[in-house]
């Protein structure tokens, strides 16, 4: 009987992910959660909707200089729609690079996908138990990933400032396999007719 193995790579690559999930729940700020991704038709288009809520660790609040960033969402195909405080109470902007980040490193961010964030604009506290809101954002593709996130907010304790990075769900712009063979049969296609023709 043959023992199944896991590469080296695949189990450091499970370990880093897990440690750095880790360590943005340790210093948790205000985090995205994926709470609905489906099928939508807009203006007689199909689009994918991303739904999220931003989560507030228990022990933080919001404040002027709160944040929480989405790199890498990619371009969107239809205007956002906000609900709760984050439609009323803070402003999205998008840039191909988000500078600074809340830990003052750069998560992973690609410089040809538009990273999207949402700062506070209001000027008084809001408390952990206060429910954020949702803000839904639409993409042409229905394909999944884990992509970086950042967020800061302030520590109940003692007013300082606390950030946190890690994962989120959201559209892969990356083309997909079967995508990419039909691409490929094409441009194999294209090259056999021009072969021809010189012949």
């Amino acid at each position: 009987m043959q023992v199944p193995t896991t590469k080296p790579s695949l189990l450091l690559g499970l370990v880093v992910i897990g440690a750095l999930q880790m360590s943005g729940a340790a210093r948790a700020s205000i985090i995205p959660n994926l709470v609905g991704d489906a099928p939508v038709q807009i203006g007689g288009q199909s689009y994918f909707g991303y739904t999220y809520d931003f989560d507030l660790d228990a022990q933080q609040f919001v404040a002027p200089g709160s944040f929480a960033t989405l790199y890498d969402f990619g371009p969107t195909a239809a205007p956002p729609v906000f609900t709760g405080l984050l439609g009323t109470a803070f402003t999205l902007s998008t840039a191909l690079i988000m500078s600074p980040s809340a830990l003052q490193t750069a998560p992973g961010n690609s410089p040809t996908l538009l990273d999207y964030r949402l700062t506070y604009n209001g000027s008084g506290k809001i408390p952990s138990t206060t429910d954020l809101g949702t803000i839904e954002l639409f993409s042409n593709s229905g394909s999944v990933m884990l992509l970086s996130y950042d967020g800061q907010a302030f520590k109940n304790s003692n007013g300082s400032v606390t950030g946190n990075a890690g994962f989120y769900r959201g559209p892969s712009q990356v083309p997909e396999p079967a995508a990419l063979l039909l691409l490929g049969v094409g441009l194999l296609g294209v090259s056999f007719a021009r072969t021809r023709r010189a012949g």
